[in-house]
C-alpha cells in the first residue's frame, strides 16, 4: 500500500519505491526471520524518509519554477505595456504632424513635410519591428527552457525499464549518500559477457530479455539492506552495505558463478538458449578518497572476462 501509494504521488521517484518494497516482501517470504524483518523495517523506513525529502525537494522546485513563471510573465506584461505607450505616443506625433501638414497650402513644402512624416514612420516601422523580433526572441527562450525542464521531469526516474533496477543515476546518488554519512559499503561489479550469436539471431530485444533474466536471479542475492542496479547495458552493480572487501569479493566471486548458466530467452522472433558467462570485481572507498574520486574509479572499474 506504501508502494502504490508513493508511486501514485510521484511516479519518477515512486515506482522505484513500490518495486523495491515489492522485492522486500517477496524476500521475507523466504526468510521470516527476526533479523531479516529488522533489517526490511530499517531500509523500509529509510526508503519512505528517503522518497518524501525527494517528493518535497521536486515539489519546492516546481513551486520555485511556477514563481519564476509568473515573474517572467509579470515582466513581459509591463515591458510590451510599456513598448506599446512608446510606440503609441510616437504615432499619435505623427498624426499632429499630418494635421499641421494638412492645412499648409503650399504644395512644395506640403510634399516636403509628407517626405519627412513618411521616412520618421518608415524608421518607426523598422524599430517596432526590430523590437518585436527581439522581444519574441527572449519569450520563446524562455518557452524552450520551460518545456525542456518539463520534459526532464516528466521523463527522470530510478529504474532502468527493462530490468526494473535502479538506474546508473541512481546508484551514483546512493554511494554518495553511503560516503557523506561515512557507511561502510563495498561495491561489486558484473559484467554479461559470451551471447553474441543471441544478439546476432534476436537483435537488441533478445539482449535486453535475457539483462532482465539475468537481473531477476541477481535479485535473489540481494539481502534487504543491499542495493542492486543496472549501470550499463552488460553491467550490473551492487552496493554491499556494512560489507569488507574480502567479504565482497568472496561473495562476487559466488554470484558471478550463480549467474553463469544457460538461459533460455524468447521474444516475437524466436526462442534461443544462450550461454552466458558472467564475470564480477569488487571495490571499496579508500579513506582518503572524495566522493568524485571513489565515483570516478568506480566508473573505471571493469570486470575482465576469465
Amino acid at each position: 500500500m506504501l508502494g502504490r501509494c508513493a508511486a501514485e504521488v510521484y511516479p519518477p521517484i515512486g515506482q522505484g519505491v513500490h518495486e523495491t518494497l515489492l522485492r522486500l516482501r517477496r524476500r521475507l517470504a523466504f526468510d521470516p526471520q527476526y533479523r531479516g524483518l529488522t533489517e526490511t523495517h530499517q531500509v523500509a523506513e529509510g526508503m519512505m524518509r528517503d522518497f518524501g525529502r525527494r517528493a518535497k525537494e521536486m515539489l519546492d522546485r516546481r513551486t520555485a519554477e511556477s514563481d519564476h513563471i509568473l515573474q517572467v510573465t509579470s515582466l513581459t506584461a509591463n515591458l510590451l505595456a510599456a513598448r506599446d505607450r512608446s510606440y503609441l505616443e510616437q504615432f499619435r506625433e505623427v498624426l499632429r504632424r499630418l494635421q499641421n501638414a494638412s492645412r499648409n497650402e503650399d504644395e512644395q513644402e506640403l510634399r516636403d513635410q509628407i517626405e519627412t512624416i513618411t521616412a520618421s514612420v518608415a524608421r518607426t516601422v523598422e524599430t517596432f519591428q526590430d523590437d518585436s523580433k527581439l522581444s519574441l526572441a527572449q519569450l520563446a527562450q524562455e518557452i524552450e527552457e520551460f518545456e525542456r525542464r518539463r520534459v526532464s521531469a516528466q521523463t527522470m526516474t530510478i529504474l532502468d525499464v527493462t530490468t526494473g533496477l535502479y538506474n546508473h543515476d541512481e546508484l551514483q546518488r546512493r554511494i554518495r549518500i553511503s560516503m557523506r554519512v561515512k557507511q561502510q559499503f563495498s561495491v561489486l561489479k558484473l559484467s554479461v559477457h559470451d551471447f553474441s550469436a543471441l544478439n546476432d539471431q534476436l537483435g537488441a530485444a533478445g539482449e535486453e530479455q535475457l539483462m532482465k533474466l539475468v537481473s531477476e536471479r541477481l535479485t535473489e542475492q540481494v539481502r534487504p539492506r543491499d542495493i542492486v542496479g543496472r549501470w550499463s547495458p552488460r553491467v550490473f552493480l551492487m552496493i554491499f552495505n556494512d560489507c569488507p572487501l574480502s567479504n565482497a569479493e568472496s561473495r562476487a566471486a559466488q554470484i558471478s558463478r550463480w549467474l553463469s548458466d544457460t538461459y533460455l530467452v524468447a521474444t516475437k522472433e524466436a526462442t534461443l538458449a544462450a550461454e552466458v558467462h558472467v564475470t564480477a570485481t569488487a571495490t571499496e572507498p579508500q579513506p582518503s578518497e572524495t566522493m568524485d574520486e571513489f565515483v570516478a574509479r568506480a566508473e573505471a572499474l571493469s570486470p575482465v572476462p576469465a
